[in-house]
């Protein structure tokens, strides 16, 4: 997924009711890779969709590659952004359509590089909620 605007706003949710567990979705497609322009500014709006106790989300860019360990130390090197983990929605919240929700900007690096966005709640970016964050010329 190419974004070729100086400005940028990832829209990612957390386990979609119908998607695969332990993913993300963005614009539709399931822990796409997501390559930015240097220098662009980055808004990025997390949904926590997810159903269940433990099944808090949040979203962690830097550099680090997968294979991800049960728990990732954070900061991890060269961070670009963290958004806190939030709570998932509970059966009142399904009721009402309201879910936890937040944003955060930050401004993507003037060099290329490639990072990885994932969610930081032990267990879930071993088990696949990931993807590749690509910082292009």
């Amino acid at each position: 997924m190419v974004f070729s605007g100086k400005k940028v706003h990832l829209r990612l949710i957390a386990v979609e009711p119908g998607a695969p567990d332990q993913t993300f979705e963005i614009h539709k497609l399931v822990d796409p890779a997501v390559s930015v322009k240097a220098g662009a500014r980055i808004k990025i709006t997390l949904l926590n969709m997810d159903f269940g106790p433990g099944m808090m989300h949040g979203v962690v860019i830097g550099e680090i590659k997968p294979p991800f360990p049960m728990m990732v130390n954070l900061p991890v090197r060269h961070q670009l952004l963290e958004l806190p983990m939030m709570l998932p929605r509970t059966r009142k919240a399904i009721s009402k359509g309201s879910y936890y929700s937040e944003s955060r900007r930050f401004r993507a690096p003037d060099r290329p590089g490639v990072y990885y966005y994932f969610c930081q709640m032990p267990m879930h970016a071993m088990q696949g909620m990931y993807g590749k964050f690509i910082v292009r010329k």
